[in-house]
C-alpha cells in the first residue's frame, strides 16, 4: 500500500469521509491507508467503514481482498491520555486551583489563560491550538505514521481548529525526518484555512482568523517536509457559512455538497490529485509549491453529478441484493444463475467452501446461505451502525437483473486465503456478505 492519507481532527476526518463514499462507488480507484488522529474519537461513519474493510480482508495483507484487489483500511491514533487531567496538571502537575493558591506568578501564566489551564483535556480544545501541544506527547513516534518506499502521503487538516492547528506543524516535521531514510516518499498537504464561520455565540471569529496565522507560520518552519501543498477556503466561493458541528461529529448520512466549490469537495479533490500525481516538479521555492484548488487537472478532476449518479446506482444495486434475497433464490433455484449470472454463483460457492474443515473439505456447512442472507440484511438494516447510513440519503435508482448478472463479482484464490480469518460458518458468511456488498457498490 503506497497511497497514505493522514487525517488530522475534525476537518481530516469529514474529507476522509467523504473519500471513504467515492471509493466504495468506484469513483476513486486507488486503495489508500488512511490514518486518523485526533483528540475526539472516530466519527460512527468512519468506524463503520474501519468495520466495513477490515471485513474486506482474507489474505496475510490487511489490504488483501478478494480477486486479489488491495482495498483500504483505517487506522486511528487518539491523541489524548487521562481525560480527567487539567491542562494546568500537563504543564505543571498541578490543578488549576493549586497553581492559583501557590504559584500565582508560575511563567506558564504567560502562554494560557485561566479558563485554559484549568479547562479538563477530555472536554476538546476549543479552537485553542496551544493546548494541542499540551496532550501531544509520543503520538508522532507512532510506527503506523512511518511511510514505505515509493509512497505518497497527504496530510489534511484544518489550520483554525485546536486539533489540525496544533498537529499539523509537528506532524510534517516528523514525517519529513522519517522519509531520510526511506527512498522516494513525496509529501503533500491540503490544509483548510477560514472555510466556516462560527456559530454565533460559540467562537469568536477573530480566533479563527488567528488560527489561521499562527498556523501557516507554523507550517513555514516545517517547509522542508512538504513538497507540495493547497490550501482551502481562502477564496468566499469555498466558505460553507455555519458549519453543522453535530452533524459532522455523528458522520451518519451526511449530506454530499450542492456545488464543487465546497471547501470539502475541493479538499477531496485535492487528496486525490496530490496522491496519484507522479509528475509534478518539486520548486525550491516553498510558496511556490502551492497548487492552487483551480489547478487540479481535468482528467483528475472529481465530478459531483457524476459521482451523484454513481452514489444513486450503487445504493440502488448493493441495496437489492439485500432486499431481493438474491443469495437465497441462488439457493432454492437451479435456475438462478442464469437469471443473476453464474460468477456470482461461484463467488458465494468458493466462500461457502471454507466453512468445510481443512481436513473434510468436503463438509461444507448447509446453513451458510442462510447466514449470509442474514449478515447482508444486519450490514443494510442495523439500527445506527449500517452501511447507508456512510451515505447521504438520497433517492436511488432501481436496477435491473443485467445489472447484477455484469458485476465482475471475485473469486478466491485458496492458495491466498488466510484460514484463521474464516474459523467457521459466521465468520465465512460475514466475509462474504462484506465482499458482496462492496462489488455491488462499485458495479
Amino acid at each position: 500500500m503506497n497511497h497514505f492519507i493522514i487525517a488530522v481532527g475534525g476537518t481530516g476526518q469529514a474529507v476522509v469521509h467523504y473519500y471513504n463514499q467515492l471509493y466504495l462507488l468506484g469513483v476513486v480507484e486507488e486503495p489508500y491507508r488512511a490514518i486518523v488522529i485526533d483528540t475526539d474519537e472516530l466519527n460512527k461513519g468512519l468506524k463503520i467503514a474501519k468495520e466495513f474493510f477490515s471485513g474486506l480482508r482474507v489474505g496475510t495483507e490487511p489490504w488483501d481482498a478478494a480477486g486479489g484487489i488491495s482495498v483500504p483500511t483505517i487506522d486511528y491514533i487518539r491523541v489524548q491520555e487521562q481525560e480527567t487531567d487539567q491542562v494546568s496538571q500537563r504543564l505543571t502537575a498541578l490543578r488549576a486551583d493549586e497553581l492559583d493558591q501557590d504559584h500565582p506568578n508560575h511563567p506558564v501564566r504567560a502562554f494560557f489563560s485561566k479558563d485554559a489551564l484549568s479547562q479538563s483535556v477530555g472536554q476538546g480544545l476549543y479552537a485553542r491550538p496551544a493546548l494541542t501541544a499540551v496532550i501531544g506527547r509520543d503520538w508522532v513516534h507512532r510506527e503506523e505514521l512511518t511511510p514505505t518506499q515509493n509512497s505518497h502521503v497527504v496530510v489534511v487538516g484544518s489550520l483554525i481548529g485546536g486539533t489540525g492547528g496544533g498537529l499539523l506543524a509537528p506532524l510534517l516535521a516528523s514525517l519529513g525526518d522519517r522519509r531520510r531514510d526511506i527512498q522516494d516518499v513525496k509529501i503533500r498537504a491540503v490544509f483548510f484555512g477560514e472555510f466556516f464561520d462560527p456559530e454565533p455565540g460559540t467562537i469568536d471569529k477573530s480566533r479563527l482568523s488567528s488560527n489561521q496565522t499562527l498556523g501557516f507560520r507554523s507550517i513555514a518552519e516545517v517547509q522542508e517536509a512538504i513538497d507540495h501543498f493547497g490550501i482551502v477556503g481562502i477564496i468566499p466561493e469555498e466558505r460553507m457559512g455555519v458549519r453543522q458541528q453535530q452533524s459532522e461529529q455523528s458522520g451518519l448520512h451526511l449530506p454530499w455538497p450542492q456545488s464543487e466549490d465546497h471547501p470539502y469537495w475541493r479538499g477531496v479533490e485535492m487528496v486525490h490529485d496530490f496522491l496519484v500525481d507522479t509528475l509534478r516538479p518539486i520548486h525550491p521555492k516553498f510558496s511556490d509549491r502551492e497548487v492552487g484548488t483551480d489547478q487540479v487537472p481535468e482528467s483528475r478532476t472529481l465530478k459531483l453529478a457524476v459521482a451523484r449518479n454513481e452514489l444513486r446506482r450503487g445504493l440502488g444495486l448493493a441495496g437489492a441484493l439485500v432486499e431481493q434475497g438474491v443469495v437465497g433464490r441462488l439457493k432454492e433455484d437451479p435456475f438462478a444463475k442464469w437469471v443473476w449470472g453464474g460468477r456470482l454463483v461461484e463467488t458465494i460457492a468458493d466462500f461457502w467452501r471454507l466453512t468445510a474443515p481443512v481436513e473434510r473439505p468436503l463438509q461444507i456447512d448447509r446453513g451458510f446461505c442462510a447466514q449470509l442472507q442474514r449478515r447482508l440484511e444486519e450490514w443494510w438494516e442495523k439500527k445506527d451502525f449500517n452501511l447507508p447510513g456512510i451515505f447521504p440519503a438520497e433517492p436511488t435508482q432501481k436496477p435491473n437483473v443485467w445489472s447484477i448478472k455484469r458485476i465482475n463479482w471475485p473469486r478466491l484464490v485458496a492458495t491466498a486465503v488466510v484460514r484463521p480469518f474464516f474459523g467457521g460458518l459466521a465468520e465465512a458468511a460475514g466475509r462474504a456478505a462484506v465482499t458482496l456488498l462492496f462489488w455491488g457498490l462499485r458495479g
